[in-house]
């Protein structure tokens, strides 16, 4: 009888042994569904290249609009206020990143970049809240700020502000440099 109840004992450690395995399968299964749906989600992004962000739906997308809300925090209902009476550039494409500008028009500043590395999955924000000249900008997303992601920032503002003032990052600030600080 104490060897019969020991074979019962050992055959239903061994069922849970193998439920277990089962569900750790599983388990492993679904978190490679979830992240085989989240590198989807990211690359689909791609599709609003050459297109203009506010034309199509990119800031109502789902993920733009989490990514944006888990960077920016408190700033995200400020920020989108901006974007509803701001302009926007095309969506771009330099390797792994998609990128657009968002600005206000012939105000000298008020502009803002969103810039996503779409197999990174990251995203980041440059927007300059203010004027050049008052250089009121915040940068958005992890640091440090990936080379790539400061040289489109960098790149952009010497090519829209240039006239104005040299934009150079030292580590990850980004210095604006006024050509003729003591003009209007």
């Amino acid at each position: 009888m104490k060897k019969q109840g020991l074979f019962y004992v050992f055959v239903f450690l061994m069922s849970c042994t193998s439920l277990e395995k089962k569900q750790n399968e599983t388990l492993k299964a679904n978190e490679h569904n979830l992240v085989v749906e989240q590198n989807l989600k990211w690359k689909a992004l791609k599709a609003y290249v050459g297109k203009y962000s506010k034309e199509t739906n990119f800031f109502e997308n789902e993920l733009v609009k989490n990514e944006l809300i888990k960077i920016m925090a408190d700033d995200y209902n400020a920020y989108m206020r901006f974007v509803e009476s701001a302009g926007c550039g095309i969506v771009e494409k330099l390797d792994d990143i998609i990128y657009c500008d968002i600005s206000l028009e012939h105000v000298g500043g008020y502009n803002s970049m969103i810039l996503i590395n779409t197999v990174e999955r990251k995203m980041y924000l440059f927007w300059l809240n203010g004027t050049v000249r008052e250089k009121d900008y915040k940068i958005y997303g992890d640091r440090p700020y990936p080379k790539a992601i400061k040289d489109i920032i960098e790149n952009d503002m010497n090519i829209g502000w240039g006239h104005v003032a040299e934009s150079v990052f030292v580590e990850d600030g980004l210095e604006i440099n006024l050509l003729n600080p003591k003009s209007n």
